[in-house]
């Protein structure tokens, strides 16, 4: 009876041992997987898409419990993002050959939200890296995706294009347009496709990729520019056809689009930067406060003396546009180096002038011969330099004389030049 009992015993140890090897070895075969990518759901749930370690083989997590085993076709997944549509659940973004990170390719996972079926889209049709970088639903049924194609790697970054395509809510691809070399964002807005391009550009599209509008998020206007619908301002509200002629920077904000920034420059006309005047100069500045040289000035004016100029326009904020000129000083009399002038011309000019070293004004007039050095002057310095000689004045030989008498008076005559000579008449005494 001992032995049956230690016999009976020995068996229970051994299968005990035996259950406990073969528990040990589903612990070991059992697969391990970790976490891709965990995402809250709107209803507060949480879905993860995960990864055995051993083998490209997913699956999806759905509250902590497994809700369904995904097969990519033994690739790999580089990197996933989630959308939850009206109906589905969708993971995006890039597939890899085993850790080829050279080689990459686009996919979407659509998964019924009841879980009874999945689809997989791959773009295969690439010649190096790409990905769907986004992917929003349009409208019931439809959904809107970027992705970057046909790229390679070079230096550490990804040289290709972008493609704008829609697909159906089977995942066929309905139609596409490539939308340039440029990094985007995409949204939906009003029924249309909102593409914000890095170049500070946006364009709107229809849903068969027509534009609706294209306009520039940053743009430079100059003089004025005027609101095209009701906006606000800087924070202020104005009505359509308000406009705006102070320089500097205004961010437009008509509750339809995203904010746009406009940087307004002043117009200029008359005046232009370096540049050096021999006359006076006119000019114009559509808006600002205006400084000449520190002082305030209007929009509009004259400037008339010789000298150097800085005209300095302030707008809003720290907005400055600084012009610097000169006005040089002009000779108005034609006189030319070398030139020979007569006793009792003028000498008409524009600023400061010397006359052989002595300050004159202008309208000066020469009264002796001799030779000549006249200096223009700016700000001190001599601008320009004129020599020239006034002659000596000639007596005419061939002058005469004509001498009438008439009556007790004597007219002489030098040429043009009359004198007349009066003779007192004597006046004889009667005789008695």
């Amino acid at each position: 009876m001992k032995k049956i009992i230690v016999f009976l015993i020995i068996m229970a140890l051994t299968l005990t041992l035996n259950i406990k090897n073969v528990k040990a070895e589903e612990k070991v075969d059992e697969p391990v997987y970790y976490t891709l990518l965990e995402s809250s759901l709107k209803n507060g749930g949480k879905i993860a898409i995960q990864r055995e370690n051993e083998n490209f083989t997913y699956r999806t997590v759905l509250n902590d419990k497994t809700a369904m085993t995904i097969d990519f076709g033994g690739m790999n997944i580089g990197w996933v993002k989630f959308m939850e549509s009206s109906s589905y659940y969708l993971f995006f973004g890039s597939l890899m050959d085993d850790f080829n990170v050279t080689k990459t390719y686009p996919y979407i996972l659509r998964i019924n939200k009841d879980f009874s079926n999945y689809k997989l889209y791959k773009n295969m049709d690439v010649s190096g890296p790409a990905y769907c970088l986004s992917l929003l639903e349009f409208s019931s049924g439809k959904f809107i995706v970027t992705e970057f194609v046909e790229g390679r790697f070079s230096f550490g970054m990804y040289l290709g294009y972008y493609r704008l395509f829609s697909m159906d809510d089977d995942l066929n691809v309905l139609s596409s347009i490539d939308i340039g070399d440029k990094e985007c964002d995409l949204s939906i807005a009003y029924d249309v496709i909102e593409i914000k391009r890095t170049d500070k550009t946006i364009t709107y599209f229809d849903r068969e990729f027509n534009i609706v509008s294209d306009y520039d998020r940053e743009v430079t206007e100059y003089g004025t520019f005027e609101l095209l619908a009701p906006s606000l301002v800087n924070g202020i509200s104005y009505d359509i056809g308000a406009s705006f002629n102070t320089p500097g920077e205004y961010i437009l904000n008509d509750g339809l689009h995203e904010e746009r920034i406009v940087h307004l420059y002043p117009e200029i006309k008359g005046v232009k930067e370096g540049e050096e005047y021999d006359d006076y100069i006119a000019y114009q500045i559509s808006g600002g406060n205006i400084y000449v040289n520190g002082n305030p000035a209007y929009l509009n004016g004259t400037i008339a003396e010789v000298g150097s100029y800085t005209i300095t326009i302030k707008g809003l904020g720290d907005f400055e546009e600084i012009v610097n000129f000169k006005i040089l000083p002009a000779l108005i009399s034609s006189i030319e180096t070398g030139d020979s002038l007569d006793i009792g011309d003028e000498i008409l000019f524009t600023g400061k002038a010397t006359l052989n070293g002595d300050e004159i004004e202008s309208g000066y007039t020469i009264l002796n011969a001799g030779a000549y050095e006249l200096c223009l002057y700016s700000d001190g310095i001599i601008e320009k330099t004129v020599y020239f000689s006034v002659a000596e004045e000639e007596v005419k030989e061939n002058s005469k004389v004509w001498v009438y008498i008439v009556e007790g008076l004597a007219v002489v005559s030098l040429g043009v030049t009359c004198f007349f000579i009066f003779r007192r008449k004597k006046v004889k005494k009667a005789t008695k």
